[in-house]
């Protein structure tokens, strides 16, 4: 997902062509750090569907610091000069919020695809732990 907000940023906002290897390689060094450090944060280690607001700092931390280490990373060199640094921030801000965004629209609609699913039911779940003629009683 990163690859393609990398480069709706750069070819539709900041019209600049892709096929130039130090975009190219500019977007590749920003997907590479960018998953490396959402899986750090541990963005990939929990289920969408139990997303809570905690997670969601931790996917904006992962892109924050995927972002301003490949910045770092692409800027230590003179190939990479000539990406604009609003291309950065902007490329960061989108990243976050389209993340953000995408697991939150999935979380919403697993909820609501199990909900739609499963009829509610008039009996209360219970787990009876045990067996002899005491579990025979109480299921009867």
């Amino acid at each position: 997902m990163s690859a393609i907000i990398s480069w709706f940023v750069l070819n539709v906002l900041f019209d600049i062509e892709l096929p130039d290897m130090k975009v190219v390689s500019s977007i590749l060094v920003n997907v590479i750090c960018c998953g490396l450090s959402l899986y750090l944060f541990g963005a990939y280690s929990k289920l969408w569907r139990y997303f809570k607001k905690s997670d969601y700092v931790s996917c904006i931390l992962g892109i924050a610091a995927g972002t301003s280490i490949s910045c770092l990373f692409t800027y230590m060199f003179d190939r990479f000069k000539g990406i604009p640094l609003s291309y950065v921030l902007l490329d960061t801000a989108i990243s976050i919020f389209g993340i953000c965004l995408f697991r939150y629209i999935f979380k919403s609609a697993f909820i609501d695809y199990r909900k739609s699913q499963k009829p509610p039911s008039p009996y209360k779940r219970t787990m009876i732990i045990g067996g002899g003629r005491a579990c025979e009683t109480i299921l009867n």
